[in-house]
């Protein structure tokens, strides 16, 4: 089963879309949430058109107030975060394997060619990359206010 659940964050209202299926995963399995961020060198100043954090005291300000929502809702949660790393696909699946998750939950973005279109750039990467199950959210403009409602789950093997 899981317990301990890794979500990567950019600090965008859509990558927040996944916050809503880590909290009822976490609850209804007493899993523990990792909230993560990568912080990109080079970082342009708008992720999603949000105001993209680039600095380690928004990261650590950001990744508590998420971890007290969670919490809010019954979940534990810790907050982690890499500076300065070159491929964040990369940086996050290394963050799953280290933090121990069973599984990634990540929303897609959306972008750049068929696969991006489906998947988004970051999540595509991070399955191509990873070991750890990916549990991949559609984005909602609500963010993470959107209700997670599993009607169906694809297992591609």
């Amino acid at each position: 089963m899981f317990s301990r659940l890794l979500v990567p964050l950019d600090g965008s209202r859509l990558a927040e879309s996944a916050l809503s299926a880590a909290a009822e995963v976490g609850r209804r399995l007493g899993a523990g949430v990792t909230l993560y961020h990568a912080l990109e060198r080079g970082a342009p100043p708008t992720v999603h058109g949000d105001r993209h954090l680039t600095l380690p005291v928004e990261v650590e300000a950001y990744l508590s107030g998420v971890a007290a929502w969670l919490e809010e809702r019954g979940v534990t949660a810790a907050a982690r975060f890499d500076a300065d790393p070159g491929d964040v696909a990369s940086h996050i699946a290394a963050a799953a394997a280290r933090e121990g998750a069973d599984l990634v939950i990540l929303c897609t973005h959306g972008s750049g060619g068929l696969r991006g279109l489906l998947y988004g750039r970051v999540a595509q990467q991070v399955l191509q990359r990873g070991t750890v199950p990916v549990l991949l959210v559609t984005p909602s403009p609500a963010g993470r206010a959107q209700t997670f409602l599993c009607r169906k789950i694809l297992v591609p093997l």
